[in-house]
């Protein structure tokens, strides 16, 4: 046998080739498919920067007593006594009704309401 040919008996490389596209063909699919990724990438980098994004600050914790209404008891009454020397009394009648969640300043006897500590 002379050398760089090969034998019969053994067994040639076989190269198969994938028939080609068109051009148009392949653009559309090519355009397709990056359509596709970038909406992938949206939506995995939105979540991404969601999770990145600054956490929700909660409120502290606010100590509280809790009052039972008297006759003659309002919210602004109740605030004057909670407020600390030089605070607002109109902040602290708006964190009583926040605290707990009323709709209207109204209290009535008996009520139970969380008033903030100092």
């Amino acid at each position: 046998m002379v050398k760089g040919q090969q034998s019969m008996d053994q067994p040639q490389s076989c190269v198969l080739h994938a028939p080609l596209m068109s051009g148009s063909r392949l653009a559309r699919r090519l355009g397709g498919f990056l359509l596709s990724l970038a909406a992938v990438c949206g939506v995995v980098g939105g979540a991404a920067a969601a999770a990145q994004a600054e956490p929700r600050q909660l409120a502290p914790a606010v100590q509280v007593i809790r009052r039972q209404a008297r006759p003659g008891d309002t919210l602004w009454s109740l605030a004057q006594e909670a407020t600390p020397r030089g605070g607002s009394v109109s902040e602290t009648v708006s964190r009583i009704r926040r605290i707990n969640h009323l709709d209207s300043s109204q209290l009535q006897v008996g009520q139970v309401v969380r008033v903030p500590r100092g």
